[in-house]
């Protein structure tokens, strides 16, 4: 009987971008987002993840007021890097992003690419 492994989000969106078409043995750049409580804590955030080797920018997201998808204004960080996107490159790669969040109250939301999938 082999183990599988099993599914979590990381694997699941790494199959999707595997299923869009995209070359998953070349290089993407993939970002990383942190909601951040003041924007002096996101410049923080912003500069200790340029030292560990991302791009960031930092800007203010105002929110939303529709009923549908009530989102708060917030401050947000994201933490940029290209790279093969493979599971543990990821998981390594979010790891170092939600350790720099926490130590300036922020919190990890997601990470997402465009891909590099070509159109036709």
């Amino acid at each position: 009987m082999s183990e599988e492994t099993p599914p979590d989000d990381d694997r699941v969106v790494l199959k999707m971008l595997s299923d869009g078409g995209n070359d998953m043995s070349r290089e993407m750049v993939i970002d990383y987002e942190v909601i951040v409580d003041s924007e002096e804590n996101a410049d923080q955030i912003a500069d200790e993840a340029e030292n560990s080797g991302f791009q960031s920018h930092v800007f203010f997201e105002n929110g939303s007021t529709s009923e549908e998808e009530a989102v708060a204004a917030t401050w947000k960080c994201v933490c940029s890097k290209p790279m093969i996107p493979e599971h543990s490159g990821i998981q390594d790669a979010k790891a170092t992003v939600v350790r720099i969040a926490r130590k300036f109250n922020g919190q990890f939301e997601s990470w997402g690419t465009f891909g590099n999938a070509k159109e036709s």
